[in-house]
């Protein structure tokens, strides 16, 4: 079975059940820390009239005789006190694998970490990292082509810089990606040219990621597990330039696609119920959100989120090597070429 995980942190999004009642949570794969840090797991827990864990049970642990509420967790995995600060912990650990350019404090200092890693890994057909901060090394514009043509010139070099939002690239990725100075900006990023000309100087800015991705789930009663028609689901995001907003289908479903990477709040309101929660899509990928609600209620139940799942892609931005996602910019043409002569490797 594939997991799914449970948006549990202390506060709990399950604290919220019935505060007048202790719960049971059963049947989960759940993993906490212990006061000295080691990874303890559970098979269920359960929670008190003020919302806290009371008791973590173990597979064959009794369970209490005397329960208000019960949850079946149907083998999920559940990860209370675990708080979501939006790091994305799958593109750092991939970060490792390449240039690292954050110690460097200077232009002058990044070129020779470029050099020396394009001399230590000669069979690398592509230098790829990130981690580059032109504001921080006091420069007044960013670096271009020619700075890295300077250290390296007969392999393709791609930087994202520290935020993940502009490239820095030298001639020969350019090339392959056969950006020139007649290539457009396309809609949501920008091509930065040399001055008084229309050649690419070297830094390509992009304000959104891949538009292919989705948001997808269904509302049901708390109560009696029946879908909930007519659902308000909102979704907020500052990638994102409106606030879209559909109705639940008669299942309950709603769904959001062609979406951009971002953290995304999804709010439900439904009768009185009106929750929301904030969940990260990467680029690509289609992500399910599933909400149980009391409708005489302003609590949520439970709210339950599969992993991200990537799905196919017409853009480099959406399968470049190693977690390196090129903004918007490298869409289509432009994309396809580039990614045809990064998988040439």
């Amino acid at each position: 079975m594939r997991p799914s995980f449970w948006a549990l942190s202390l506060p709990l999004a399950l604290a919220a059940l019935p505060a007048f009642a202790d719960t049971l949570v059963d049947n989960v794969d759940g993993l906490t820390l212990d006061d000295k840090g080691r990874i303890e797991r559970f098979s269920g827990l359960v929670i008190d009239n003020d919302g806290k864990v009371k008791t973590l049970l173990r597979r064959g642990d009794k369970r209490p005789a005397k329960i208000d509420y019960q949850v079946d967790g149907k083998g999920r995995v559940a990860m209370p006190g675990l708080i979501d600060s939006h790091v994305r912990v799958m593109e750092l650990g991939l970060s490792t694998l390449t240039l690292d350019l954050t110690p460097a404090r200077s232009l002058a200092e990044a070129q020779a970490r470029v050099a020396a890693w394009a001399q230590a890994h000669g069979d690398k057909p592509w230098i790829l990292g990130s981690g580059w901060n032109a504001q921080a090394w006091g420069l007044a514009k960013p670096p271009t082509a020619a700075d890295l043509d300077a250290v390296i010139s007969n392999r393709p070099v791609w930087l994202l810089d520290a935020d993940g939002a502009v490239g820095w690239a030298n001639r020969a990725a350019l090339a392959a990606a056969n950006v020139t100075a007649t290539s457009k900006d396309p809609a949501g990023g920008r091509i930065d040219r040399i001055a008084g000309t229309t050649r690419p100087a070297g830094t390509l800015a992009g304000t959104l990621g891949c538009a292919h991705g989705s948001i997808r789930g269904v509302v049901r009663n708390a109560d009696t597990d029946e879908a909930i028609a007519n659902a308000r689901v909102t979704l907020d995001c500052n990638c994102l330039d409106a606030v879209p907003t559909v109705l639940t289908d008669e299942r309950g479903a709603y769904s959001f696609d062609k979406l951009p990477r971002g953290d995304y709040a999804v709010r439900v309101s439904a009768g009185q119920a009106d929750v929301s929660k904030v969940f990260e899509l990467p680029w690509h990928a289609d992500f399910r959100a599933n909400f149980s609600v009391d409708p005489e209620s302003a609590t949520p139940l439970l709210i339950v989120a599969d992993p991200p799942k990537p799905i196919g892609y017409d853009c480099i931005d959406c399968d470049f090597p190693l977690g390196h996602s090129p903004p918007i910019y490298l869409r289509t043409t432009v994309g396809n070429s580039l990614r045809d002569a990064v998988e040439a490797q």
